[in-house]
């Protein structure tokens, strides 16, 4: 994070990662702040009431950060759900893991920050551990 804040490489995040991330805060938050004691009470929580939502901190000042760091937010693009559906097959990943694969090639991107070993399975990334 701090090569990317200090300019030296460019630091980008699929909208996918970026929509698994702040759905896992949003859980995280929501435990932490007593309204709910685990996973499928929070996720129930929240459903039934959204104003809660709202209240969030930590996610939106994660979503707001990472622009400011020089990170830059990918959306998603045509094309990706039929490479998505090739790389699942073709490299045996599953799917939220080949629509990541997807964006990096469709966007020519060959370096990977992950802990997820699956990745290693695709030959043209280089996986870097945080």
């Amino acid at each position: 994070m701090l090569r990317v804040e200090s300019g030296e490489i460019t630091g980008i995040v699929p909208g996918i990662i970026l929509n698994e991330l702040l759905h896992r805060l949003m859980i995280a938050e929501t435990i932490s702040s007593g309204h709910a004691g685990n996973v499928q009470d929070a996720l129930k929580v929240l459903k039934e009431h959204p104003a809660i939502i709202k209240d969030l901190s930590i996610a939106w000042n994660i979503f707001d950060t990472l622009p400011k760091m020089g990170f830059e937010i990918l959306e998603e693009d045509r094309g990706i759900s039929s490479l998505t559906y090739y790389f699942s097959r073709e490299l045996s990943l599953m799917a939220k893991d080949a629509a990541i694969v997807s964006s990096a090639h469709k966007h020519k991107i060959s370096h990977l920050i992950t802990n997820d070993q699956d990745f290693h399975r695709v030959p043209w990334l280089t996986c870097w551990q945080p």
